[in-house]
């Protein structure tokens, strides 16, 4: 009895085992299968993760739930693989920061700039407001951002694309997916089309 409450004690958090370095992928999915599809789902809400509820791509189940923190788990470890800093590991989740790392601008405007949101980016000034996108309160078929965010976390190869032999981008992998809400990634998105407007301003002038 007292051994057994002495091993409940030293039981890594969820946490713990997603950013622990020394706990391999391999590992780690076996330990988040010890846990309850409860703790596992909320979890995944704290992440904002995205939970798919009906239909064929649904994953709101246990085993949902291990592949969905299993993405973070390995995005984790490329990570820490690259030598990237200020990783998952120091992100207050159940605030919703994501840190943006090198990898993320990249792929936002390879999301942008493809077949899917290249003809649509005269909506980007369009509703929904930073509150709705901050409270999920918009429909994904009614928002150019909450349709982009999920186009940003999907595993769609031409996203993660490095389309540059320039040694800027060597250390540049777009297929990372770090998990920003759709309000964080138009907030990227207008950091960098005010600069590339800035550049041009200048050169022109």
């Amino acid at each position: 009895m007292s051994s057994s409450a002495a091993t409940q004690q030293v039981m890594p958090s969820i946490a713990d085992i997603l950013f622990d370095a020394t706990v391999t992928p391999e590992d780690a999915e076996a330990k988040l299968t010890t846990f309850g599809a409860k703790q596992l789902r909320t979890e995944c809400y704290l992440r904002q993760l995205r939970i798919v509820k009906k239909g064929s791509d649904c994953n709101d189940h246990k085993v949902g739930y291990v592949a969905l923190l299993m993405q973070q788990k390995r995005v984790f470890t490329e990570m820490q693989r690259l030598g990237v800093e200020d990783g998952p590991s120091k992100i207050p989740v159940a605030a919703g920061i994501k840190r943006r790392t090198r990898h993320c601008m990249i792929r936002l405007l390879n999301v942008m700039f493809s077949e899917t949101f290249a003809g649509r980016v005269h909506e980007i000034d369009g509703k929904p407001t930073r509150a709705e996108l901050d409270s999920n309160q918009t429909h994904a078929s009614s928002s150019f951002w909450t349709g982009f965010h999920d186009a940003y976390l999907s595993d769609q190869a031409e996203f993660g694309k490095l389309n540059s032999t320039l040694p800027l981008f060597a250390k540049c992998n777009p297929a990372i997916i770090v998990p920003h809400d759709a309000a964080k990634l138009r907030d990227m998105w207008k950091d960098v089309s005010s600069r590339y407007n800035t550049e041009i301003n200048i050169s022109t002038s």
